[in-house]
């Protein structure tokens, strides 16, 4: 491995920054989704610490020469085809995130080369990549555990297996990613293995233990696509260097070549036939193969794209232009990428950048590939170059059905990973004719546009925290002041109108409610908008009492979303109000055929209209596993009942039914304390959801702050007769004979609300409490 004798006091100095710049920048990196959702402070504060790492590095090698890597030509057409995307996006202000982001990217790139240059050991570089990497994946073999010890609890033994395996999250947050992220640092794994000394080697021996453990829990079939990728390119590099020794090794004792090949090939068939069919049975995969699961998404990708064939819609705005065309969501799947890099950078680039990005590929892989056959056989140098081969093709298998340009924890790794390999690809490299310090230019640019943002979330998150504790006036009046610091932000335009519609519920001040009508309007009027912000503006015009306003919004919403219930039943609900008895009964029994479970729900004894489209509507085939818990639990056989529910919480079954049914096995289990915790689950999922929250996290997904609201208040809500109002009120009987008197108030408000269908508007008061 590349590497100094001599580390003067300079060199040494480096040595040190770069590895707290690797460790820190991989820590930042795998948390930045969480950090930008939730603590925009904290982000401001490791801008700042970056801020001053790259003041400190500029400092002590500002005045080196930037090497020339042969690239610099097309990272020019790279930027042409951004200045081209940016400036035919629809939102100009949802690229320049991923502008910061690029432009990091490529200063990490020659900034890296410059301290390699340097003396920096590359040893640094690895060791804090596979440090933070190890981290996760020992958190996700940690979740895995935690998942089975939770399902044997609830069953009651530790004998009876799921019907399906785990599927992993991963601090991550998803497990296609997180396998991104272990294939791409797998190879570095490899190479300490090989290189390293006796500390190092088994360093590198426990990260593949947790990546081979994690690695079929992610059943992400893109993921596995990456690991085959890159352990084949590995192998064959690697292998070809020692071709003269395998083939001694094979003349030498063939027997037990043929005998080892042949074991190889009967565990390789194993895993083919039984181990991937029987990882990829979870749930949240539907039906078909990876091609065929992604096969809608990428009908709508070319459908888009056809719009801006040349330019693209704009980077960064794929999401926007998705509910452009997709009828799917909510009550289906929201595509908030195209899931596949190649169809990514077209949809979002055109034809301009897709050409560009091929070129980029073409070469990085030629340079890579020729500079690994001009290397001594089997020296550290092309053991290396093999290291970012495998690594670089990894990630373009992963992109087949994947996009994963959007992570720093990848793009930034994988960045590191090439500057080793490209550091001496023809010996040192030439130079350009600038210093080193010029990279002040672009640096400014990223923390500049990174300090923006978190300049304009800061109220954003703010508002959403006074949101959480209650205060409903003082969220809408800090939504103000997102709005006057991002004003063509269609999004936080969107937020700050629910924020002033919940205002309103709390105050009754009509002018908040004509503030978020006024929001509301624009937003929907600006585009083709997403099927939630017609909905909150139904829900905002029925507070107003313009029905017949909030029958033509949701109208436009069901229009969006084929296959929201909710929204036909509010429909329903409004026809009726209105005395269009056609409409409600036709909105009525769309609505049950969408979720016919809701059909158990008392709301459809109170008309005989809702009685007459309750008629014929059947449950649910096949039961999901809650339901067979009940089933169970009702025919007396607690054991099954046991299994059933501890099936739906591993299959992650949606809704609240599942907790209202834990809590009747928990009851006739007699085990109180499971029963307590299920019901408190229960009220505090309810609480959230009639306070407004469906987790549509459409913010969450253009890198914004979310709001904690979806809908307006008192949007309808129906349930099935499932005992949860049965468990609420154990639980409040429970509170108040311990005294917890507020909790029982908060308990017997959700109560209220479950009865009245989501309305909230003159609870009665909750029974005294001692």
């Amino acid at each position: 491995m590349h590497s100094s004798k001599v580390e003067p006091r300079t060199e040494r100095l480096l040595n040190v920054l770069t590895t707290l710049g690797v460790l820190a920048g991989m820590i930042f990196a795998v948390g930045n989704r969480l950090i930008w959702a939730s603590n925009p402070q904290m982000w401001a504060g490791s801008l700042g610490f970056f801020a001053l790492l790259s003041l400190i590095l500029l400092i002590l090698v500002g005045k080196d020469p930037l090497p020339r890597t042969g690239l610099e030509g097309v990272f020019a057409l790279g930027a042409l085809s951004w200045a081209l995307s940016l400036a035919m996006s629809r939102h100009i202000q949802l690229g320049w995130e991923h502008l910061a982001l690029m432009t990091g990217y490529v200063v990490l790139f020659y900034g890296a080369l410059v301290l390699f240059r340097r003396g920096v050991l590359h040893q640094r570089v690895v060791d804090g990549l596979l440090l933070v990497s190890g981290w996760v994946a020992a958190m996700a073999v940690a979740e895995i555990s935690w998942q089975y010890q939770g399902f044997w609890q609830v069953v009651g033994n530790n004998t009876t297996l799921p019907p399906f395996p785990y599927r992993l999250m991963s601090i991550i947050g998803h497990p296609n990613p997180f396998m991104a992220v272990m294939n791409l640092y797998a190879p570095l794994a490899a190479l300490n293995l090989r290189l390293g000394g006796t500390g190092r080697r088994v360093g590198a021996m426990l990260w593949l233990i947790l990546y081979a453990f994690s690695l079929p829990f992610s059943s992400s079939r893109s993921g596995w696509l990456g690991a085959l990728a890159v352990w084949g390119v590995l192998i064959l590099l690697w292998g070809w260097d020692a071709r003269m020794k395998l083939w001694a090794l094979l003349r030498r004792s063939w027997k037990r070549m043929v005998l080892v090949s042949g074991v190889l090939l009967v565990l390789v068939t194993g895993v083919i036939l039984v181990g991937v069919p029987y990882f990829s049975a979870h749930p949240s995969h539907g039906t078909g193969t990876l091609t065929q699961s992604r096969t809608g998404i990428w009908r709508y990708v070319l459908q888009i794209w056809q719009e801006h064939p040349l330019t693209g819609v704009g980077v960064g705005n794929f999401m926007p232009a998705y509910f452009d065309v997709s009828r799917d969501f909510p009550g289906g799947f929201l595509a908030p990428h195209a899931h596949n890099l190649y169809l990514q950078v077209l949809v979002e680039f055109g034809v301009i950048g897709f050409v560009v990005f091929f070129v980029f590929l073409g070469k990085l892989l030629f340079q890579l590939g020729k500079a690994w056959w001009q290397t001594a056989p089997e020296s550290p140098v092309r053991i290396e170059r093999a290291v970012a081969l495998a690594s670089l093709c990894s990630l373009l298998a992963h992109g087949i059905g994947d996009d994963i340009s959007f992570s720093p924890v990848i793009m930034g790794g994988i960045t590191l990973i090439v500057a080793m390999a490209w550091e001496e690809r023809n010996g040192h490299l030439p130079r350009l004719p600038l210093r080193s310090v010029w990279l002040i230019v672009p640096v400014m640019l990223v923390l500049g546009l990174s300090a923006r943002a978190c300049w304009v979330a800061l109220p954003a998150v703010q508002a959403s925290r006074a949101y959480e504790q209650g205060d409903f006036i003082a969220a809408a009046e800090t939504y103000q002041e997102v709005l006057r610091r991002s004003p063509q932000d269609i999004l936080y335009r969107a937020q700050a109108g629910l924020a002033e519609a919940w205002a309103w519920q709390a105050s009754g001040d009509a002018r908040w409610l004509e503030r978020s009508r006024e929001h509301l309007e624009n937003v929907v009027a600006q585009e083709p908008a997403p099927a939630p912000w017609h909905a909150a503006l139904a829900g905002v015009y029925v507070a107003e009492g313009n029905l017949e306003q909030a029958w033509q919004a949701l109208q436009e919403a069901r229009a969006r979303a084929r296959n929201e219930p909710s929204y036909a039943l509010y429909a329903g609900w409004i026809a009726e109000q209105l005395g269009w008895q056609e409409q409600a009964l036709t909105a009525y029994r769309e609505g049950l055929r969408l979720d016919p479970i809701l059909a158990g729900s008392p709301f459809w004894e109170e008309t005989a209209l809702r009685r007459q489209a309750r008629e014929g509507t059947a449950f649910i085939q096949p039961q999901p596993y809650w339901q067979e818990a009940l089933s169970a639990l009702e025919a007396g056989d607690i054991s099954e009942a046991r299994r059933r529910i501890a099936f739906s919480r591993f299959a992650g079954e949606k809704g609240f039914a599942p907790q209202a049914v834990e809590w009747r096995v928990a009851l006739a289990a007699g085990e109180e304390d499971w029963a307590l915790r299920a019901a408190k689950t229960l009220r505090d999922g309810l609480e959230r959801y009639f306070s407004g929250w469906r987790g549509y996290n459409l913010a969450g997904y253009l890198n914004r702050a979310v709001f904690p609201a979806d809908v307006p208040p008192n949007f309808l809500a129906l349930f099935p007769q499932d005992g949860r109002l049965d468990a609420l009120a154990w639980l409040r009987e429970q509170e108040t004979r311990a005294g917890n008197c507020a909790d029982a108030r908060r308990t017997w408000q959700v109560e209220q609300a479950l009865r009245r269908y989501g309305s909230i508007s003159d609870l009665p008061e909750a029974p005294p409490c001692p």
